[in-house]
């Protein structure tokens, strides 16, 4: 599998980065596409997303973040919780999203 192209989101910095400060996000990564998806504007991006430990919302709040990052990135976004795949999911894809993951946020 190749890599994707983060340039394309350099226009967003200022938006993820409002986006993950007013939410509480510790660290925010984008999973990789498929090489036939990189291109298509319907195909869904996965986006990994590491709360700060002080983040305490709801799902209708996880719901109103997914909507959210749709928006900024201009396209579906699915939002997949790290704690929630490490603590309640497969370890086994949880370590696959983490090796395909490309880093576009980090809290300082």
């Amino acid at each position: 599998m190749g890599h994707l192209a983060l340039d394309r989101y350099k226009n967003i910095e200022a938006k993820l980065d409002a986006f993950c400060d007013r939410w509480k996000v510790a660290e925010l990564d984008l999973l990789d596409l498929p090489e036939q998806e990189r291109s298509d504007p319907e195909a869904e991006l996965d986006v990994l997303v590491t709360m700060r430990p002080d983040a305490d919302w709801t799902l209708f709040d996880r719901v109103s973040m997914q909507d959210e990052l749709s928006d900024i990135f201009g396209r579906k976004a699915h939002f997949y919780s790290w704690t929630g795949l490490v603590e309640f999911g497969d370890r086994d894809r949880a370590r696959m999203f983490r090796d395909s993951a490309h880093r576009l946020y980090v809290a300082v």
